[in-house]
């Protein structure tokens, strides 16, 4: 942000931050939610990836339009904190789809995933 604009403050910063705990929190009580009344947890692991891609977009307008770059980044963390909230059942939907004799194997190829995701990434 610094980088965008000069003028931002440390506290601008510190509230655009805690918009992705929010999000965060907020939707992954209701992912649950609805994923436990629903049955099915695949719906809300595809609308929490189309919001990803939506977070991924308006990240990669902050320095397009700089007249919007704060609007744009709030949307950024909130988005990315609302599609990692409902991402959460993700784990539900391994138990879920795993079997009793799998499920330890599934959950360390999952794991395996987002690490290799996280070193690989920023390549």
């Amino acid at each position: 942000m610094k980088k965008i604009d000069v003028t931002t403050t440390e506290n601008l910063y510190g509230f655009i931050r805690g918009l992705y705990a929010f999000g965060n929190v907020i939707f992954s009580m209701l992912s649950g939610w609805l994923s436990n009344k629903a049955s099915d947890t695949r719906p809300a692991m595809i609308i929490g990836k189309f919001i990803t891609i939506l977070a991924a977009l308006a990240y990669l307008f902050v320095e397009v339009f700089q007249s919007f770059h704060v609007v744009l980044f709030i949307a950024f963390e909130f988005l990315l904190g609302t599609s990692s909230g409902i991402c959460s059942v993700f784990r539900t939907h391994i138990a879920m789809a795993s079997t009793e004799a799998d499920r330890s194997k599934a959950f360390g190829i999952t794991q395996l995933a987002t690490a290799s995701g996280f070193v690989v990434g920023p390549y």
